[in-house]
């Protein structure tokens, strides 16, 4: 996500592990960089989440992001993701959905609009919480 929006939103089946994880990065990252006409300068941003910091996932980042943002332990206010989900599950629950294929696509159109408010306003909120 940025302020410039969101791309290559992926929904999955079942649990995460680092292997799923890894092959999202690798299909979905640096594509929507480049979607998002990041280029090269942009910041990836990861919690500490035993996914994100396995060793085989922070081997790919270290070789793929120029430049890396690590979350301190215990910090869901740095971790802009985390508001975002909560925002969307809020909006949510206002709405009677039937299917997973409606769920999907509430949250496709949640997320764009969630996600570019909160990319706007990040910087100020890290500016406070320091």
């Amino acid at each position: 996500m940025s302020p410039a929006g969101v791309r290559n939103l992926c929904f999955m089946e079942g649990n995460m592990d680092k292997y799923l994880y890894l092959d999202i990065l690798k299909k979905n990252v640096l594509s929507s960089a480049e979607k998002l006409s990041l280029g090269a300068t942009f910041t990836f941003q990861k919690d500490n989440c035993p996914k994100h910091t396995s060793k085989i996932c922070q081997e790919w980042c270290l070789y793929h992001f120029k430049q890396q943002l690590y979350s301190p332990p215990q910090s869901p206010d740095l971790n802009p993701i985390e508001h975002v989900w909560g925002e969307i599950s809020r909006e949510l629950r206002k709405y009677n959905i039937k299917n997973k294929f409606e769920l999907k696509a509430d949250i496709k159109d949640k997320h764009l609009r969630t996600t570019k408010t909160l990319a706007v306003v990040m910087p100020q909120h890290l500016r406070e919480v320091i």
